[in-house]
């Protein structure tokens, strides 16, 4: 499906920002900015912070002013913010828009240390500005939200439309930022904006973008050179992105049925000829046939050099072709053949040749005895593009080992790139050859929890990272906010490849749950020299009738599932709107992952990751007394968690369900592959990356809800019956990741773990 973004210029729409560089499949470039979290009405939200059971009086006694104090400020944060309820992320969503805006100018008028300076300060009030307009609003709820008449008229009449205009126009023409850029500049600057900015990046990220849809449709890139329905006719890479060049590929014959990955295999095929023959190319003659020299000379403007005239038919961008590149011949490459890294390898590089674009010739390398002089002739370095689909400048001087190093997709020698645009009179300063990313000063980079229950078990885990090789008489001190308990911490020393030797601090937490409110704070890990310090939130809700008790063990919210929180975010989102109560439970080694806990104050288990592959025997039994007794245990296991399966199977094979330790790679079920059953309830799509098919042992007990199509009688998707409550296998170990890394590719993962998660 094609779902990418890249940035050609910064957006003042609201709910939108835009990167550099595109997220992949594999997550591990991601947009800058945060996805838009849904808002409930207000009748909803109000009812969600009303217990209706348990009173505020019961449950917290003498805090009966404060308590009502946290709701009303809740509903409001809640409807304003999301989920979490923090307004930090409004303002990290700001910044990001500032940072976007003071490079795109800096890139259009080249702008000094003072004018940049002038133009931060200016947004910063900027940014003051919206928050005041906040706290107006803020007043004008606390005068309606005791009557439930006045609040629902005030939601829709006065806060929707201030939501959804507060962000417009920040740095818009009558924002202090765009009033001084426009004052500061100098009359030289001035006179660029009607130039405009350089279009050769941009040209080349729309390139980028091309590919990576590409990609998205076929499974991986183009070849440099492809051949024609004769299986004869070569023509260039070039050609073959033509259809996705089209500002209204939906609107092409098959465009709709390829844009949903409807078309497969040889029908893929022949509808994607038919598109490039649509835009004016003919695949039954060569490209310097005599029509196909005709058509050369509407050469797609992304293609063309910049300093060329418009009929100018030349190239300005190349792949580099030979062994072991980003283009070997014969064949296009998928993502995952990168092992040095996509964003460490050449697809596209910048040059000047008396090449026609439609021609199937790009640039051969074989090593560093055969480097190309690239970059256009007015330039003392070249642009280049990514496999990640990031735009980098690089100096004409860069070591001939370390531009081997990017020209190479598996050569076992990665290199890090200054990832900014070109900007002419300012080089980019290449980084020492073989210089790695380092590791994560901490993981995850927050600690948020979202939405819990006034006494839930929460628990978490933190790793901090300081580069060391001796963790021997290290000295360790923990400063953690009053909500938050440290129950253990564990310094050790491990390597991590061609990073380097690290220090490592793990510290366990656990979480104060006995009252309501919104807590936040910072844990402070001082490690040797170093401070490292790490937010930390809950909201803390009172008890509420209705609700789904859910078991996380263990907690996704942990020191070794990512370093980014907002992975987490589309989970926290799924836990208010499901309406569930969670728990999240750490894992110990030295005993049961499930301790003595009474699982009859639960409706549902989810067991997975270090939790299912350090379960006993005795956890075992108790899920299989849980679900006799009308429970609901989901486990969620993959070849790719090595160990999950064979544990997983302890309780599946006698309840008449076994999954197999093979994986496959990105799948997209749709269709009749889906069984109608409550649990698949508004499921029409799911993506599955890596997963692992399950099989019904017991006809009488199993049945498939997804079926695994590359696996004849298997599924991904798996439910047997035992007693009054039932058991689901999910072949996805990372559940967390399986909604997030596909929200934005409309699928339905969510809507399928909304389902698993809720009660029978």
């Amino acid at each position: 499906m094609i779902c990418r973004l890249v940035l050609a210029v910064v957006s003042d729409t609201p709910g939108r920002a835009f990167a550099d560089e595109p997220a992949t499949k594999a997550g591990t470039a991601r947009a800058a900015a945060r996805r838009k979290r849904e808002v409930k009405t207000p009748g909803e939200e109000f009812e969600l912070v009303q217990p209706r059971n348990v009173t505020v009086e019961e449950t917290l006694e003498d805090d009966e002013g404060v308590a009502r104090q946290v709701v009303a400020d809740a509903t409001f944060d809640t409807w304003l913010y999301g989920a979490r309820r923090d307004p930090v992320l409004l303002r990290e969503r700001l910044g990001e828009l500032l940072r976007l805006k003071v490079a795109a100018a800096d890139q259009l008028y080249e702008l000094t240390q003072a004018q940049r300076k002038k133009l931060e300060l200016a947004a910063q009030r900027d940014i003051e500005r919206v928050f005041d307009r906040v706290a107006r609003m803020r007043e004008r709820f606390v005068l309606v939200k005791d009557d439930d008449a006045q609040r629902r008229a005030f939601y829709d009449q006065e806060f929707v439309p201030f939501r959804d205009a507060l962000t417009l126009n920040v740095y818009g023409p009558e924002s202090l930022l765009s009033k001084t850029l426009q004052r500061g500049l100098t009359p030289e600057q001035a006179a660029r904006s009607a130039a405009g900015a350089p279009p050769a990046s941009s040209n080349l990220r729309k390139i980028g973008l091309a590919l990576h849809n590409y990609h998205d449709v076929f499974g991986r890139f183009p070849a440099a050179v492809m051949r024609g329905p004769d299986s004869q006719t070569p023509y260039s890479w070039r050609v073959e992105l033509l259809p996705l060049l089209a500002t209204d590929f939906e609107k092409q014959p098959g465009g709709a049925d390829v844009l949903r990955g409807k078309l497969k295999g040889d029908e893929l095929r022949q509808t994607w000829w038919k598109m490039i023959e649509a835009a004016g190319y003919r695949l039954d003659e060569p490209w310097d046939g005599e029509r196909n020299r005709v058509f050369a000379k509407r050469s797609p403007p992304v293609y063309r050099p910049d300093a060329d005239e418009p009929a100018s038919n030349h190239a300005a961008f190349f792949a580099l072709t030979g062994p072991n590149t980003a283009f070997p011949e014969g064949r296009g490459m998928g993502l995952k053949e990168f092992t040095d890294g996509p964003g460490e390898t050449l697809l596209l590089v910048e040059a000047r040749r008396d090449i026609p674009w439609t021609k199937p010739a790009d640039i051969p390398y074989e090593g560093a005895a055969t480097r190309p002089l690239l970059g256009a002739s007015r330039q003392s370095g070249f642009l280049c593009l990514t496999a990640d689909g990031a735009v980098h400048a690089i100096g004409s001087e860069v070591p001939n080992d370390e531009f081997q190093a990017l020209a190479t997709r598996r050569g076992g020698d990665t290199v890090s790139i200054p990832g900014i645009p070109w900007k002419p009179e300012r080089p980019a300063v290449p980084r020492a050859a073989g210089t790695p990313e380092p590791m994560p000063e901490v993981q995850p980079d927050r600690v948020v929890l979202g939405n819990v229950r006034v006494g839930a078990t929460v628990e978490s885990s933190v790793r901090v990272f300081v580069p060391g090789d001796n963790a021997e008489g290290v000295d360790v001190k923990i400063d953690a906010p009053p909500f938050v308990k440290v129950t253990r911490t564990k310094v050790a020393t491990q390597m991590f490849g061609n990073r380097g030797s690290y220090i490592t601090c793990d510290v366990w937490l656990t979480l104060d749950t006995s009252r309501a409110g919104a807590f936040d704070g910072l844990l402070e890990v001082h490690l040797a020299d170093r401070r490292i310090q790490v937010p930390v939130f809950v909201d803390v809700l009172v008890p509420e009738a209705g609700l789904t008790r859910v078991l996380f063990v263990e907690t996704p919210i942990e020191r070794f599932s990512s370093s980014n929180s907002a992975d987490f975010e589309p989970f926290l989102d799924l836990v208010e709107s499901a309406r569930l109560d969670p728990h999240y439970l750490e894992v110990d080694r030295d005993g049961p992952v499930l301790r003595d806990l009474d699982l009859a104050q639960f409706d549902v288990v989810l067991l997975a990751g270090s939790g299912l592959f350090l379960a006993r025997a005795d956890d075992f039994r108790k899920l299989t007394t849980f679900i006799e007794e009308g429970g609901k245990v989901v486990l969620a296991a993959n070849h790719f968690f090595r160990g999950t399966v064979g544990k997983a199977n302890e309780l599946l094979v006698p309840l008449g369900l076994k999954m197999h330790d093979v994986e496959a790679e990105l799948i997209q079920v749709e269709g009749a592959a889906i069984t109608p059953h409550a649990l698949t309830r508004d499921v029409r799509t799911l993506r599955f990356f890596r997963p692992s098919p399950v099989y019904v042992e017991a006809q009488e007990k199993g049945e498939i809800l997804v079926a695994a199509p590359m696996y004849p009688d298997g599924g991904f998707v798996a439910v047997a019956r035992a007693g009054k409550g039932q058991v689901v296998a999910l072949g996805a170990s990372l559940w967390w990741n399986w909604i997030a890394s596909e929200r934005e590719a409309g699928a339905d993962n969510a809507v399928m773990l909304r389902n698993l998660l809720t009660k029978p």
